[in-house]
């Protein structure tokens, strides 16, 4: 979900470090790594990381993973079209740690990396 915003980013002159489970997915889309570890490792603080996963499980699954890696003054930013409720929750969740985190739910279908 995020390979065309990564390589906008890119294009616009940002170095992008990425993840993605499938490594195919991750080919021209920044620097890529083997884990969320090696993700977290390689950005420097304060780090701004920008989660696109559907809404759902893997996203909590995703954010549990993160938390832990993350140091205070990181900030999440979470793409996915979540209900806002769940956002709250996360945000309050991870203010506990000194972690901000933004609900940013991003749409940009076929045209997304052409016009924003």
């Amino acid at each position: 979900m995020g390979g065309n915003i990564a390589r906008r980013l890119i294009d616009a002159g940002h170095e992008c470090a990425v993840f993605d489970a499938n490594a195919e997915a991750t080919a021209d889309g920044g620097e890529a790594c083997d884990s969320l570890e090696m993700l977290v490792e390689k950005l420097p603080a304060p780090r701004t990381l920008w989660l696109m996963l559907p809404a759902g499980q893997i996203t909590e699954d995703a954010i549990a993973s993160l938390t832990p890696l993350l140091a205070p003054g990181d900030t999440l930013v979470e793409g996915g079209n979540a209900m806002f409720k769940d956002d709250v929750r996360r945000a309050k969740a991870l203010a506990e740690h000194d972690i901000h985190y933004i609900d940013v739910g991003v749409s940009g279908g076929v045209w997304g990396r052409e016009r924003g």
